[in-house]
């Protein structure tokens, strides 16, 4: 009897990452953190006040290694648009922004027992490689955007 194991598309990964990411919860009592979230990205001045904080994954670069007689280990780039607005001219904006970027990095931490965070087995491992704050020139508007890479031990085609 053979054990024959069918890697996951990258589109399974794609939209467990985004599950998790959209499902970020805040405050007390709970509530989504974000109130718009999507895999097709706007510019930051067409999501409205209200539409925020706002989330967005996007692809990113992917990498490919290949070792002798195993199949190619992927690394796939991903990412993630936070957009935040603080209405109020006389208070800071990046609170709000950091604020959520902690909340994404919570969420993307392995769970107590795992030393990796694998989206449910689907992956090797996820980690955050950067993220870059953009406040202080959009009025009462920033965003951050953070590149994340998923570390896969090889792909299925999508059909």
């Amino acid at each position: 009897m053979t054990n024959t194991y069918t890697p996951p598309t990258r589109e399974q990964i794609y939209q467990a990452f985004f599950a998790l990411v959209s499902s970020v919860q805040i405050g007390s009592p709970p509530a989504l953190a974000f109130k718009t979230t999507s895999r097709r990205l706007k510019s930051w001045n067409q999501v409205a006040g209200e539409e925020k904080p706002a989330f967005y994954q996007l692809l990113g670069a992917d990498s490919f290694k290949k070792s002798y007689g195993m199949p190619y280990a992927n690394k796939l780039g991903l990412e993630l648009f936070l957009f935040v607005q603080q209405p109020d001219d006389n208070d800071l904006i990046s609170p709000l922004l950091t604020n959520l970027v902690d909340l994404v990095v919570a969420a993307l931490q392995p769970a107590a027992t795992d030393e990796l965070q694998t989206l449910g087995g689907l992956v090797y491992d996820v980690s955050i490689k950067a993220a870059d704050h953009r406040e202080g020139l959009m009025g009462n508007d920033a965003f951050t955007v953070m590149a994340v890479e998923i570390s896969t031990g090889g792909l299925q085609p999508d059909h």
